[in-house]
């Protein structure tokens, strides 16, 4: 038995609404993953009208149903969850970093007391 929910079942259980739908009616996903406009009501180019990233836009469109203006959206959120992890991970790295020293320390603290 498969219990496993594919991203598309996921998102018209939420939304009720599907990507075939979306696609098919040339709109954005309903809320609250997309906004729910017509494409043609949203910005739907890259900021420098780059054809790849247009192109690339469109793609990720045909696969979950977000609009450009969506996919920047989230794009932001992920841009800043990447970085609060990083600053977690370099915080934990340091703590680290002073746990070796504390415990080296403790090391020659130690030897110096058994040589005495």
């Amino acid at each position: 038995m498969n219990n496993h929910v594919t991203l598309e079942e996921f998102v018209a259980v939420v939304t009720g609404d599907s990507v075939q739908d979306v696609v098919r009616e040339s709109r954005c996903v309903a809320l609250p993953f997309g906004c729910g406009e017509n494409l043609m009501e949203v910005v739907y180019t890259s900021e420098d009208g780059d054809p790849e990233e247009d192109a690339l836009y469109w793609l990720i469109w045909q696969m979950t149903g977000l609009c450009g203006d969506c996919q920047d959206e989230y794009e932001e959120l992920e841009d800043e969850a990447v970085d609060a992890v990083t600053q977690a991970v370099d915080k934990f790295e340091l703590r680290l970093e002073m746990e070796a020293s504390v415990m080296r320390l403790l090391s020659e603290l130690e030897r110096d007391d058994d040589s005495d």
